[in-house]
């Protein structure tokens, strides 16, 4: 056994060298761990209201070598940042955290102005739901484009927005809504979030148990409850017409509610004997 298996062999700490110089050592260790642990939780579908974990400050100490006095400045660094947000829940409370997707932002801002930069031998953490990209697989891609630089050690801000536009394709693919749903969300992914995908398709689901939404097409017509197309017409409707989205899950309900609200008040007195149906989302 070599020296570098030797010191992996009992279990290591992935910490990106970048992101350490970026917002601090410590603080990039919790992030990384923190991370690691959202993997693990939601590989096990275990993560609470599809988002949450916990992790105790003894755990963490224990997988980091960080004292709480330690933990509690870097965790709470890490929410200036907008990394992480924290919640006390449960009997006993315990500590819960949720990883959110500032990472990009922050990675992006700081390859624009030309301060993020890495070896391209090293590992750059490409979304907080899978795993540490190699920046390899970026400089092949971006051979064609890239091809002046000599060190290979800037961070390429355009190959970066095509990764994490990949990454939320896949995202938007995988998740359980109505294809024309996500048919119309492609167009649109470039103003969404990866937490904002998802929450798109809990709030679907939310609606569908309320009976707000029922897949029974034949409900088109129906003035107490959408359909899956009518759903679709509302959320593309509200991301055409809503700018800045902070709570998409009751931004959803709003207007889903608003659309229910204006079919009972129109589609009663509709008069279909022209076999035609009643636009109620367009002539709002």
């Amino acid at each position: 056994m070599n020296l570098f298996d030797l010191l992996r062999s009992d279990g290591s700490i992935v910490v990106n060298k970048a992101l350490a110089h970026t917002i601090g050592l410590n603080e990039a260790i919790i992030y990384s761990e923190l991370v690691s642990l959202n993997e693990y939780w939601k590989s096990k579908e275990q993560l609470t209201d599809g988002e949450w974990f916990y992790c105790t400050i003894e755990n963490l100490q224990k997988n980091t070598t960080l004292k709480r006095s330690t933990q509690d400045k870097a965790i709470k660094n890490l929410e200036k940042l907008g990394l992480i947000h924290t919640r006390r829940m449960g009997l006993p409370a315990k500590r819960y955290f949720r990883i959110t997707d500032k990472i990009y932002e922050l990675i992006l801002s700081k390859a624009h102005s030309n301060q993020f930069v890495e070896n391209k031998q090293t590992r750059v953490l490409k979304n907080e739901h899978t795993s540490l990209r190699d920046l390899n697989k970026q400089d092949s891609r971006n051979q064609t484009t890239n091809n002046t630089r000599t060190n290979n050690t800037e961070f390429n801000n355009t190959e970066y927005l095509y990764l994490y536009h990949e990454d939320k394709l896949n995202v938007l693919w995988e998740i359980n809504i109505p294809k024309a749903l996500k048919t119309k969300l492609k167009d649109k992914i470039s103003n969404l979030s990866v937490n904002q995908i998802h929450e798109i398709e809990q709030a679907y689901h939310h609606h569908l148990m309320t009976g707000n939404v029922v897949e029974d097409e034949t409900a088109y017509n129906d003035p107490e409850v959408l359909n899956t197309q009518q759903f679709t017409d509302v959320i593309v409707k509200m991301l055409d017409n809503v700018d800045d989205i902070k709570n998409i899950k009751g931004l959803i309900k709003k207007w889903v509610l608003k659309a229910i609200s204006f079919k009972m008040d129109n589609i009663l007195g509709f008069d279909y004997s022209s076999g035609k149906k009643y636009d109620w989302l367009n002539n709002q």
